[in-house]
């Protein structure tokens, strides 16, 4: 009996150790959650006129965009954040910068506008034809387009996972990006397991306003805040149904949620290189995650002057070189019939060093004209 109750005891232990193990093999196989604090702009100069601009690099910080971008960092600097990143745009770059030096990535900058660029912030075009698109992605009609614009919706989707997914790679788990008004409001309202679509109506964002999201790239975001308005992370029943309805339709149109890819560095170092520029003018710090850049191609007149002379008596163009000093020896010319071609400059010696270059010469390309697509 005794023996009993000790095997009946064990093996009640090895049942009990199995189940807890395999109920806590999904939280082992999750990933760490992150806290991603989003934060727009400070105003810009097209935001002071009123303007549409979505272009790489875009304009910078007024006066005022300068001292919201203090005052949210002001705010940011209590928060324990671990990483900074930064669109490849300078008024992301220059908001960043009160609160220490930022990771610029590809893929956070602005939703392009399309042929809507340069119209009316505010405007009915504006509204129309560049809002209205982006807000049916919510929903998952991705495949309307913005007019003119690179972006469509799985495309500007899968570039802002990209940027998610490399910051998530880092290893930061409470980041805060700056990026733009309407990047941020459609990637969350197309991602996040709560969505409210409304909150883009009722409190679109403002310079500086801060949405607040948790989850990874493979296990999906929840909304947690909307520039101080609390979500509810549980959504109710219409809200699960627009969720299963999104997810279905986004499917149906190819861009069904898989394991997003992080930014390449490749493209990390051209985008950045190319937009930091103007940003080191305003003494805006940035990094970029990427290789190291590969050395500038050398000017033309550089690349002649590397070329190997291998044969003093051919220019460097391909045509016959006829100057003094360059001309062959009569000795080193051996026209044989297997080598054609090696009596030509034989019979031009003859002539003198100022007659002209051959037509079939002019033909190989001179100096010049090998110098017209450099100035195009």
């Amino acid at each position: 009996m005794a023996v009993r109750r000790v095997l009946n005891a064990a093996a009640t232990a090895v049942i009990a150790i199995v189940l807890f193990v395999v109920m806590a093999l999904p939280a082992w196989a999750a990933g760490t959650p992150m806290t991603l604090t989003f934060v727009r702009h400070g105003q810009s100069t097209a935001n002071e006129a009123g303007i549409l601009n979505t272009a790489v690099p875009g304009p910078g910080l007024t006066a005022l965009g300068v001292q919201q971008a203090q005052d949210v960092a002001a705010v940011l600097v209590t928060q324990g954040h671990d990483g900074i990143y930064a669109s490849t745009m300078i008024r992301t770059q220059q908001t960043a910068a009160p609160l220490g030096e930022a990771v610029v990535l590809p893929g956070l900058q602005e939703l392009d506008a399309g042929v809507f660029e340069g119209t009316a912030e505010r405007g009915p075009l504006a509204l129309l034809g560049y809002a209205l698109p982006p807000l049916a992605w919510t929903f998952g009609l991705r495949a309307i387009p913005i007019l003119g614009s690179s972006d469509t919706g799985n495309a500007f989707d899968a570039r802002v996972d990209g940027a998610v997914k490399t910051i998530y790679d880092t290893g930061d788990r409470n980041p805060v990006v700056y990026s733009h008004g309407a990047t941020i409001m459609f990637w969350v309202m197309m991602n996040v397991d709560n969505p409210d679509p409304l909150l883009i109506l009722t409190h679109p964002l403002d310079n500086t306003d801060m949405v607040v999201v948790n989850g990874t790239p493979d296990d999906g975001w929840t909304l947690t805040d909307w520039d101080g308005v609390k979500v509810d992370p549980n959504p109710s029943l219409v809200g699960r149904l627009v969720v299963a309805v999104r997810d279905v339709l986004v499917g149906l149109q190819g861009g069904s949620r898989p394991a997003p890819t992080s930014v390449p560095t490749t493209g990390v170092t051209t985008l950045a290189r190319t937009e930091q520029t103007p940003v080191a003018a305003e003494s805006v710090s940035a990094t970029t995650i990427s290789e190291p850049s590969e050395p500038s191609e050398p000017a033309p007149s550089e690349r002649k002057s590397k070329k190997p002379a291998e044969d003093p008596s051919v220019a460097t163009n391909g045509a016959t070189d006829l100057s003094d000093g360059n001309k062959a020896r009569p000795d080193t010319v051996e026209p044989t019939a297997a080598e054609p071609k090696s009596a030509e400059p034989e019979g031009d010696q003859t002539q003198p060093s100022t007659s002209p270059v051959a037509p079939k010469a002019v033909e190989a390309g001179t100096d010049d004209e090998a110098a017209k697509p450099e100035a195009a």
